[in-house]
C-alpha cells in the first residue's frame, strides 16, 4: 500500500483541489465516530490512490491518517511565507500584482478588482481560482504581474496545479492579508 502524504510539499495544489472537489463538505450524519472514520478513510483513499482497506487494514490506515492528519495541521497553522523559494529550477517571490506607492492608474484599479474577484471566488467554493491567485502573486524573481498569467488556458495555469501546498497556501495567506489592507486602506482613505 501507498502510504499518505505527511508533509503539505508532497501533495499538488491540483491533488488539494481535486480533494475539495471531491469532497466539498465533510461527511455529518449525527455519528461523530462514523463520520471520522468515514472522512479518514477518504483523504487516506485519494491521497494515496489505495482501494478500500480490508478489515484487517482498517486500524493501522486509520492511525496513519490520523497521524497524517496532525501532522498536516500542524505544519499548515506554522507557515510562514519568505521573500524567496527555490521552486521548478529558479527563484520564485509571492508578490504584489501592483507596484504603487501613490494613487492607483485605472490599469493598477483593474487589476486589483480582478485579484479582489479571484479571491472572492474562493470565499464562494470556487477551488480552481486558487491556481490564478497562485499564478497571480507567486513568479519568479523580478517577473511582472500580466494578465496572460492567469488565462485559464495559459502554461502558468497548468505550472501552478503542480505547485506544492505548501507553497499554495503561502500565496494564499500572502493575498489574503494584501486583499484586506488594500481595503482597510481605501475604507480610511476613499479618495
Amino acid at each position: 500500500m501507498k502510504p499518505t502524504p505527511t508533509k503539505l510539499k508532497d501533495i499538488t495544489l491540483s491533488q488539494w483541489v481535486g480533494y475539495l472537489n471531491a469532497f466539498p463538505v465533510p461527511e455529518n450524519t449525527g455519528d461523530e465516530t462514523a463520520d471520522f472514520v468515514y472522512n479518514l478513510l477518504n483523504r487516506w483513499m485519494y491521497y494515496t490512490g489505495n482501494s478500500q482497506p480490508t478489515q484487517d487494514e482498517l486500524v493501522n490506515v486509520l492511525k496513519e491518517q490520523s497521524i497524517a492528519d496532525a501532522l498536516l495541521s500542524a505544519e499548515k497553522e506554522s507557515l510562514n511565507y519568505h521573500d524567496t523559494y527555490i521552486w521548478d529550477n529558479a527563484v520564485w517571490k509571492i508578490q504584489p500584482v501592483i507596484q504603487t506607492t501613490g494613487k492607483l492608474t485605472r490599469e493598477e484599479f483593474e487589476i486589483t478588482q480582478d485579484i479582489a474577484l479571484i479571491y472572492s471566488d474562493m470565499q464562494d467554493g470556487s477551488n480552481e481560482a486558487l491556481y490564478h491567485l497562485c499564478a497571480a502573486y507567486f513568479r519568479k524573481e523580478g517577473e511582472p504581474y500580466t494578465s496572460d498569467l492567469v488565462d485559464n488556458d495559459g502554461d502558468r495555469i497548468a505550472l501552478m496545479k503542480t505547485l506544492p501546498l505548501n507553497l499554495a497556501l503561502c500565496v494564499h495567506n500572502y493575498a489574503r492579508d494584501f486583499i484586506y489592507l488594500y481595503l482597510d486602506s481605501i475604507k480610511h482613505d476613499p479618495s
